[in-house]
């Protein structure tokens, strides 16, 4: 009977090892970063980049609707530069590529659709007519995304009816072109599209430099007529319509001392 009653108390004895469990329950992948982002947050150390010297970069919030986007700074052969820029609740970063400076972003607004946009303006070379803006869209979602490529715009904004325009100069060679054409384009939702026709801007009223001889053209062809205008230093300069047969920007007609005529791709060359 002993052994039967040993038999009985060791079968009655339960190992660790068979404690029942609750199962765990599965987590989607999505949940687990979202724990672990939200338990343990970044330091802003942990977040700033470092600068070529060594030392950190200077965080500046900026605020982007009701978001707000962080551009991180150093001082680099004595001039301040953007290297970075990021949106801490998200895993959005921006970088500038080779060559560029001078980065600056604004906040437009909120489409019809309630996106965001954001502009970025910045130098892509170290040259002139280099300047170009870069927009980004903010979704619904959360999601940040860029809008159409880089372009020369120099003003922006959500119009009337509710849509991202912008404006370039097309065609047009700062401090140089007498003329240039206007032209606004708008986002359609997948690429941007002239909103209008170009309308015609004056970059020079009167001519700076010493008295010239402007070549005639043919508005149709663009090829010189064999005719010459005659404009002098302090003469001024109309500009009455855009030519719709060359590359827009090129090709303008025009009046001075009043004498009407074509001119392809007048510029001032004296001043720069």
């Amino acid at each position: 009977m002993k052994w039967i009653a040993l038999a009985l108390s060791v079968g009655c004895e339960t190992s660790p090892l068979d404690v029942p469990t609750q199962p765990t329950p599965h987590v989607p992948m999505a949940q687990h970063r979202r724990g672990l982002s939200s338990a343990q947050p970044l330091s802003e150390a942990a977040r700033v980049p470092t600068c070529p010297d060594g030392t950190a970069a200077t965080p500046t919030p900026l605020s982007m609707g009701t978001q707000v986007l962080t551009t991180d700074t150093c001082t680099i052969d004595g001039e301040a530069s953007v290297i970075s820029a990021r949106v801490d609740e998200t895993q959005w970063r921006w970088t500038p590529g080779a060559d560029e400076t001078n980065h600056t972003f604004t906040w437009i607004g909120v489409d019809s659709d309630e996106h965001g946009y954001m502009a970025l303006r910045y130098w892509a070379c170290p040259r002139d007519g280099c300047e170009r803006a870069t927009f980004f869209r903010w979704g619904s979602d959360g999601s940040i995304a860029p809008v159409g490529a880089p372009t020369a715009a120099h003003a922006w904004s959500i119009n009337e009816a509710g849509r991202l325009e912008y404006t370039e100069k097309v065609g047009y060679s700062a401090g140089y072109s007498v003329a240039s054409a206007s032209q606004a384009n708008t986002w359609d939702g997948t690429s941007f599209i002239a909103a209008r026709p170009p309308t015609v801007v004056t970059e020079f009223d009167r001519w700076i430099c010493e008295d010239t001889t402007v070549p005639v053209v043919d508005p149709a062809s663009g090829e010189p007529s064999g005719a010459t205008v005659s404009v002098g230093q302090g003469d001024a300069i109309e500009v009455l319509q855009i030519g719709t047969d060359q590359p827009l920007g090129s090709l303008f007609e025009y009046r001075v001392n009043g004498a009407t005529f074509w001119a392809l791709n007048w510029e001032q060359t004296c001043a720069g």
